[in-house]
């Protein structure tokens, strides 16, 4: 399927959302993901769709260094709006299970927040409640974009800051599995989000403390080095 750019919004310093407008109907469900190709450089990446599935767009949610960033990503500040993109159909079992009562503890690195910004976008749409807690592990302050969407939706959202500045009243320095089990239910599943290196140690973690592997969903994002 063909996109173009319908909008694009630096959030912070390093965070950038662009929307796509779709040339056909997209169906996927929230927390799936879509490979996006640029055809002119013949490159493409992975991207967690941040947007509702009820939204005929598709936005997406990313991290572009200031210094460095990537040939890909500098095409992505670049684009015209009536340069094509191709979106392959959407992949991932990285999804909310289908019993609604189910406790899910929902926990990102960094651009791991972003499979949970699409769930919390349907939810809001569907006006349906569900027993979720989101722990977001951040850098810093400037990464934290998102606490209103999460409060909106009824999600508890709770961000934890590895380089907070003096100023930072909430959790602050490095996410353990230790501070997610104590923030879990004995019955809650675990959905683990974002760099590699962060759900690996997460996943590993949370196991040795004795959570079954069968309770912990992750899911990688390549590429990223920290949060």
């Amino acid at each position: 399927m063909h996109v173009t750019l319908h909008k694009h919004r630096q959030l912070s310093s390093s965070l950038h959302e662009f929307t796509f407008t779709c040339s056909e109907d997209f169906q996927f469900t929230a927390g799936q993901y879509i490979e996006l190709s640029i055809p002119t450089i013949k490159d493409s990446r992975w991207f967690t769709i941040a947007s509702s599935p009820d939204q005929s767009d598709i936005t997406i949610v990313t991290r572009i260094p200031q210094d460095t960033p990537s040939t890909f990503k500098q095409h992505l500040l670049d684009l015209s709006r009536s340069e094509e993109l191709h979106v392959s159909q959407p992949m991932g079992a990285f999804v909310l299970p289908k019993i609604m009562q189910t406790h899910v503890t929902l926990v990102a690195g960094g651009i791991g927040i972003t499979p949970f910004l699409s769930m919390a976008h349907w939810l809001l749409h569907t006006e349906v409640a569900r027993p979720l807690r989101v722990i977001h592990a951040v850098h810093s302050e400037d990464d934290l974009q998102f606490n209103a969407l999460f409060e909106q939706a009824g999600i508890d959202y709770l961000p934890v800051v590895t380089a907070a500045s003096a100023a930072w009243g909430g959790e602050r320095g490095a996410l353990t599995a230790e501070m997610v089990e104590g923030l879990g239910q004995p019955d809650s599943l675990y959905y683990i989000s974002g760099p590699e290196n962060f759900v690996q140690h997460m996943q590993q973690d949370l196991e040795s403390l004795g959570i079954n592997d069968q309770k912990i969903i992750v899911d990688e994002f390549q590429g990223y080095s920290s949060i």
